[in-house]
């Protein structure tokens, strides 16, 4: 009988060992076929497929008491003084996310995967099982830890490229702007016309009374003659004394002939008002002089709010001082685009630039690598920075005109292949023709052409070239030129000084200005207290549907009542617009346990544990019942033979 079982055994297992064989078999041929297919079929994937395109949102829950008390420790910290009334209602977490989330799913449904950067909070709504959904905290993306915690988001900006698992390119969306219409790609980035690039409104002043196109305009402007306007951009400093007496003179002139005009204006309007109300001069002149001194005490205070402003921006403050952080952050973001604008007038030369809109921005990692090796140390800065400041690089601002000023040198043989249409290696007299239109202002007369073709003899003259052979017809009939080849051109210095001349330099990346977009594309609206107010702006949302959609929170916080009907507005307009629920929340009878980061992990941390304790427990029963029954084995083999 064992013989029996054991023949029977054998042949079992090689006809498994044979079936084993043939599976493996048969699975290595089709891996074969497999790897042959996309071998050839691989030029054809970049035309069938599109490019992935991922989104990142930056967000906080600054109603979270975990936050708020990491927020005040962290200010008494660095002597900032904190309005805690202030705090508890700057912060709070309206569910833009959300909606802006439920947007993204119904207007653009080709996004590929969607990251939510956090400090390690969790939205309690947050679908953490979505497989288009991952959360990022701050640790996994900032090179230095010891710049943490932060809570500025130009620094948090700096990082975002550095996501793992991120596209090549993507979509950066604040968590206050969602979609109000269908988007696609060409609304980023084509290909005729590059990445399209939204601007709003111009720059304001860099100063009271200067504004920025009146510095470097090579006339000294004293207004602008300042820090802050980085010294009128030179002008001043080559005015001798007895221009500056000249100037002084001329701008008295002027202001006594301002003077002239106001009093006759105000004569004026004297006369104007008696006439219509009939009523005794006396009074009339009055009630004028009451009106001029209000105008006065109005001029006077704005005048003193600009100047409370350009304390603030002073970046020279003694640490031991006691600072109030509204004042520290309100004027924080026009700080840091004037900062920007003064780094890239250093960079790239005095030019009027224009504040970026409130939009997503479709962002370029190899692009924004290159940004920051060009402005290391001012990223380095914004990076410590933990709250904004005025010297953080604003990062859509940089971003964008990054792009508009980089420029490519050209080649004098890049010069070349770009005329040499027929790819002949050599210039044809038609191509020489097209050459000279790019050169020289249109009609072109004949001895521009003379001028040119002797230069060409010269170059020709000046030393022996390798022979390259013409192809037919690359000649006119009455032309006179010998074979004008790379070589030629490139020992020519005369016609190499006036390539360079000509063609310097190119954009290094293509792009497209969308000025005014905020009245075509987008809609901004800052929300204040005022209920009248807010109804009216929501309602003009709602009746002029535009691609993008940002509600800047504007609201005085000392009006708490009327800020809980504003909110109250703001959610029956979201759930108006998006009612129905996405992928990327849970369902509503359902919420997040955890709303950290740190302690879901410590919760899966210790479920591992208790895994691995059950599993060893498993295994050590199942090793002593095998164990027992092999020492029974022996035991009767022992018996058996002994």
């Amino acid at each position: 009988m064992a013989k029996f079982l054991r023949l029977r055994g054998g042949r079992l297992y090689s006809k498994l060992f044979y079936i084993s064989s043939f599976g493996l078999g048969l699975l290595l041929i089709l891996y074969i076929f497999e790897a042959i297919f996309h071998l050839f079929a691989s030029p054809l994937e970049p035309c069938t497929k599109n490019e992935p395109i991922d989104v990142v949102y930056t967000w906080v829950n600054g109603s979270d008491p975990v936050f708020l008390s990491e927020l005040k420790k962290f200010l008494r910290s660095r002597n900032i003084s904190v309005d805690e009334k202030y705090l508890s209602q700057r912060f709070i977490d309206k569910n833009e996310l959300l909606f802006s989330l439920r947007s993204l799913e119904k207007f653009a449904p080709w996004i590929n995967h969607v990251y939510i950067v956090t400090n390690g909070q969790i939205p309690y709504w947050l679908n953490l099982d979505c497989d288009k959904l991952t959360l990022v905290t701050h640790q996994e993306i900032f090179l230095d830890k010891s710049d943490l915690p932060t809570f500025s988001s130009p620094a948090i900006e700096s990082h975002l490229h550095r996501i793992p698992g991120l596209s090549r390119r993507f979509l950066y969306f604040n968590d206050d702007v969602f979609l109000g219409q269908s988007i696609f790609m060409e609304d980023f980035i084509s290909q005729n016309e590059g990445f399209k690039l939204y601007f709003s409104y111009s720059l304001g002043m860099c100063a009271p009374q200067c504004f920025w196109a009146y510095v470097a305009d090579d006339q000294c402007d004293t207004a602008c003659n300042n820090f802050y306007c980085q010294y009128d951009g030179g002008d001043c400093e080559n005015a001798n004394d007895e221009k500056e007496d000249n100037t002084s003179l001329t701008s008295k002139h002027y202001r006594n002939d301002e003077v002239e005009n106001e009093k006759n204006v105000s004569k004026f309007k004297l006369s104007r008002e008696f006439n219509r109300t009939k009523k005794n001069f006396s009074e009339v002149v009055k009630e004028y002089n009451n009106k001029m001194m209000e105008n006065e005490k109005i001029k006077k205070k704005r005048y003193r709010k600009r100047q409370r402003k350009l304390r603030i921006m002073k970046g020279i403050r003694n640490n031991s001082t006691t600072y109030s952080f509204v004042n520290r952050t309100m004027f924080a973001y026009g700080d840091s685009l004037q900062y920007s604008n003064r780094l890239f007038n250093l960079k790239y030369g005095f030019l009027p630039r224009f504040v970026p809109s409130h939009a997503p921005v479709l962002v370029d990692k190899d692009l924004i690598t290159n940004f920051q090796r060009k402005f290391f140390k001012e990223v380095l800065v914004t990076s410590r920075n933990r709250f904004r400041n005025h010297d953080d690089l604003q990062f859509t601002f940089s971003y964008y005109y990054f792009i508009y000023h980089e420029r490519v040198k050209f080649d004098a043989g890049e010069v070349f292949d770009m005329f040499d249409t027929d790819k002949s290696g050599t210039w044809s007299d038609r191509e020489i023709r097209t050459l000279l239109t790019r050169i020289y202002q249109l009609p072109l007369s004949y001895a521009i052409v003379e001028h040119f073709e002797l230069m060409l003899l010269n170059c020709s003259q000046n030393a022996v070239f390798k022979e390259v052979k013409t192809p037919k017809y690359e000649r006119y009939l009455d032309s006179h030129l010998p074979v004008i080849s790379k070589e030629m051109i490139l020992e020519c210095p005369e016609l190499l000084k006036m390539l360079e001349l000509s063609f310097g330099n190119k954009k290094k990346y293509k792009y497209k200005i969308v000025r005014n977009s905020e009245g075509q594309y987008i809609h901004f609206k800052q929300l204040n207290s005022n209920v009248t107010d807010v109804v009216g702006q929501l309602d003009e949302i709602r009746s002029e549907p535009r691609k993008f959609v940002c509600l800047n929170d504007n609201l005085d916080y000392a009006k708490g009542s009327e800020n809980e009907f504003v909110n109250s507005l703001l959610q029956d307009f979201y759930l108006s617009l998006f009612p129905l629920p996405s992928t990327y929340e849970l369902p509503k009878e359902y919420r997040n346990k955890f709303l950290h980061v740190q302690d879901l992990e410590e919760w899966k941390n210790h479920h591992f544990r208790i895994k691995v304790v059950v599993y060893l427990g498993a295994l050590f029963v199942f090793y002593m019942i095998g164990f027992k029954s092999c020492i029974r084995k022996i035991c009767v083999i022992i018996n058996r033979f002994f």
